[in-house]
């Protein structure tokens, strides 16, 4: 199992769960935000000081995506900010994070 080192913990929000990021944590499941046509469930927890962390300009389509250990456990979330042909962030997207997403946990994993 995955452990978040403590200089990381401090850093990061995931212990707070804030934002979308915290909510995918939580929830185990993917969220695609799109600024100008989401669901205001989900617009509700668009958190600008975790959602926007390390993007350049202003959130418009964001995707996140729970990343699981090999017990299926949330270890934490990976988003992506700004799709860069500026088009909303699309299920196939999503689906082809989740993928990347088991292969970076797998790559860590054997490190």
């Amino acid at each position: 199992m995955f452990e978040l080192r403590d200089d990381l913990r401090e850093q990061s929000y995931y212990e707070e769960q804030l934002g979308i990021v915290g909510y995918v944590i939580k929830n185990g499941k993917a969220v695609l935000y799109d600024a100008d046509n989401t669901d205001p469930s989900i617009a509700d927890l668009f958190h600008k000081d975790v959602d926007q962390r390390g993007a350049t300009t202003a959130v418009s389509s964001l995707l996140c995506v729970p990343l699981r250990d090999e017990e299926g456990t949330v270890i934490g979330a990976w988003h992506l900010c700004n799709c860069v042909d500026r088009r909303a962030f699309r299920d196939e997207d999503a689906e082809l994070l989740l993928t990347l997403g088991r292969h970076l946990v797998e790559a860590l994993r054997n490190e």
